[in-house]
């Protein structure tokens, strides 16, 4: 009966107000109109309120449909969402100028409160405007919470003890108000500690682009403790590509590494990921780090230098920062730049197969035709050397690689080690082997950036001694935990990327935190990458020559 009267009076209320009522409620209702940012599910949602033909409604940022919002009582602002999902109402509130700053939104029994944004959005805060010290704490204590009540092995890499006093001493380390970076420095060995390469820590895409254009300005090549200027990484145009830089603003290139390489998850502590990720995002890291500085001061040691001297850069704005040491993207057989078949015209016995990526979630069908036409091939040919290159693939969809698996397996082999719900459910029974299955001799080229599927991918290769690998470790290996959801903490607004289920390939002999290692270990150097060389492609081409005597 309540439910029949308060619909009775809304529309008593839409229809038929007196005209001077019916003004005030449109007066009102333009006043209302704005977007109001919320924190709901560890998550910042934009709702904006807007009028529909004289109604007026509400749709959150990123849907399509909207919802009317209808007056109960006018002057206590307050309305019904009508939503027929769910019990909900709104109370608009002002400030003490009397002007609308906000609403809470009760849903079902629960109570949110939104803040008003100012025309054209809200208005980043300053990347190097330090937070105060009580938001921060708040912060820290989110990352916690979130770690131990979500992820599937959080001490699984170090023990519920030690991770408490680790916490208990980052916690410690918040004296005062610090900026983004600094209270990253803080938090990010709390999520490294868990040892999970999916569980990070990490800016918005607003952070760096409001951060000012005082980026470190050299692309950076790694190898072991060592940086080197790459090719193409210079953006002042007077440095030799192979210049190795020895320190930068008073602290030693190795200093500097191992201090970012601990704000760097991983599986465990694997140090091939670590280097790879680095290669790649140096002059991000550099600022998450150590901020940014009006002028960089580096000791660098020029090619054919046998005493080293110093030079003065200024900053950069990120768009200015040469690209990382990717490879270069050839044109391919696909027409897709992250998978490609060639068979080598000098040797007609051998075939290189390319595969930069499992992640076609989307697209399954399209990678299945590429490996089956390329296998057809192998098979129409008579190629008994394949060159698998999975360098630099950071993992994607178990669909895929259990797809390719299907074409290398001697005999029908159980992906996962247990079963995993819908989809992957019938990984974890033997995969059908392919027709026209390889049968040849198998040479699978991995690096650092073997990551995720990928690392599960290889681990069964090895585990099933398939092929020989060549490279360098992988950055996975066998075991990773992934699902991960991504949590906006509430006060930085950084975000944190949570694992939530542990996915094991059938592997019983391989270490948990370590990647697969090389059968031949070729570990490339400043000289190749100043050459455009890739000794690891050619250790492999020697051996499929050597096979053919």
């Amino acid at each position: 009966m309540k439910n029949v009267m308060l619909c009775c009076l809304l529309a008593l209320l839409g229809a038929s107000l007196p005209a001077q009522e019916s003004t005030v409620q449109t007066r009102l209702y333009a006043e209302l109109v704005g977007e109001y940012e919320f924190y709901m599910n560890q998550q910042y949602l934009v709702i904006s309120v807007f009028l529909d033909q004289g109604k007026l409604c509400e749709r959150a940022a990123g849907e399509s449909g909207a919802f009317e919002i209808q007056p109960i009582n006018l002057d206590s602002l307050k309305f019904r969402i009508v939503n027929p999902g769910k019990e909900q109402y709104a109370v608009f509130v002002r400030n003490q100028d009397d002007k609308i700053s906000g609403f809470r939104m009760t849903i079902n029994t629960t109570e949110y409160v939104g803040k008003r944004l100012p025309s054209g959005g809200r208005v980043p805060r300053p990347v190097e405007q330090p937070l105060a010290v009580e938001d921060l704490q708040s912060d820290l204590t989110q990352i916690r919470r979130a770690l131990e009540g979500e992820h599937p092995a959080v001490y699984g890499f170090t023990n519920e003890e030690n991770f408490e006093r680790l916490y208990e001493k980052q916690y410690e380390q918040i004296d005062g108000p610090k900026t983004l970076g600094e209270f990253c420095t803080i938090a990010a060995p709390l999520v490294v500690a868990v040892g999970c390469g999916h569980t990070t820590l990490s800016a918005s895409n607003e952070f760096w682009t409001t951060a000012p254009p005082r980026f470190f300005p050299l692309g950076l090549v790694f190898f072991g403790d060592r940086a080197f200027v790459g090719r193409g990484a210079d953006t002042v145009g007077n440095l030799r590509p192979g210049s190795e830089i020895l320190s930068v603003n008073g602290r030693s290139i190795a200093e500097i590494l191992k201090e970012i390489k601990a704000l760097v998850s991983s599986d465990g502590s694997n140090n091939s990921w670590k280097t790879w990720v680095i290669n790649r995002v140096f002059s991000k890291r550099y600022a998450f780090r150590y901020g940014f500085p009006e002028e960089f001061v580096i000791e660098i040691l020029l090619p054919d230098r046998q005493k080293s001297e110093t030079i003065r850069l200024r900053g950069v704005a990120l768009s200015k920062i040469p690209a990382g040491p990717e490879k270069e993207m050839q044109k391919t057989s696909s027409g897709d730049p992250y998978l490609d078949f060639k068979i080598l015209p000098d040797k007609q016995s051998t075939a290189i197969l390319t595969i930069r990526t499992f992640g076609y979630y989307q697209e399954t069908d399209k990678f299945k035709s590429f490996i089956n036409d390329s296998f057809e091939r192998i098979r129409k040919e008579g190629i008994r050397h394949l060159i698998l290159d999975l360098r630099d693939n950071t993992g994607g969809d178990p669909f895929c690689t259990t797809h390719l698996l299907s074409y290398l397996e001697p005999k029908p082999l159980p992906y996962f080690a247990r079963v995993y719900p819908n989809p992957y459910e019938p990984f974890a029974k033997p995969i059908p082997r392919a027709a026209g299955a390889f049968d040849g001799k198998l040479y699978v080229l991995i690096n650092g950036g073997c990551f995720s599927s990928t690392g599960h991918f290889c681990a069964l290769l090895k585990e099933n001694r398939i092929g020989t690998f060549i490279g360098t470790e992988t950055g996975g290996t066998y075991e990773c935990n992934d699902a991960s959801r991504t949590i906006q903490l509430e006060k930085t607004r950084l975000r944190l990327s949570v694992a939530r289920i542990t996915f094991t390939a059938a592997v019983r002999s391989l270490p948990r935190y370590r990647g697969i290692i090389p059968d031949i270990v070729v570990e490339p150097g400043i000289a190749d990458e100043v050459a455009g060389r890739d000794p690891i492609m050619e250790r492999a081409l020697s051996l499929t020559t050597r096979s053919e005597r």
